[in-house]
């Protein structure tokens, strides 16, 4: 069921006061990773105290070997066939034609950084900007 301006509200009510709930299929590894990740408090939140480190080791990724990962030695198991940066197509338009609202950046008040900027650039009309007590 899609979400509409009606139901919005109510789903992100239930979404910050309830546990998610998986699906029994998923695996112990990946039920605990889904969990940290989504964990409410974002001082408790997997990665928050040793960032990617945290994730690289947990359980779920094990079968991964970074190393060739980042050598590029792994074949990925999809290669999504796009035009340039800014293609779209393998979104589904329920995503891509919704107004932005309340962005989350005002580059008077935070440190914009060059990768933010081509971010802009690649995402029109979206913006990310690091928590402030990041920048500090």
């Amino acid at each position: 069921r899609r979400s509409t301006a009606a139901t919005r509200p109510r789903c992100t009510t239930t979404s910050c006061t309830r546990p998610p709930v998986l699906k029994p299929n998923v695996s112990n590894s990946g039920r605990e990773l889904l969990e940290g990740l989504l964990q409410k408090d974002r001082t408790k939140r997997l990665g928050s105290k040793d960032d990617f480190l945290e994730l690289q080791h947990h359980s779920f990724f094990s079968p991964i070997n970074w190393d060739d990962l980042m050598a590029r030695k792994i074949t990925p198991p999809f290669i999504p066939s796009v035009s340039g940066p800014t293609d779209l197509r393998h979104f589904d338009t329920e995503f891509t034609h919704l107004p932005v609202s309340g962005s989350l950046l005002n580059s008077d008040s935070l440190a914009v950084t060059n990768s933010v900027r081509e971010a802009a650039g690649a995402f029109p009309g979206f913006s990310y900007g690091p928590p402030v007590d990041h920048l500090m």
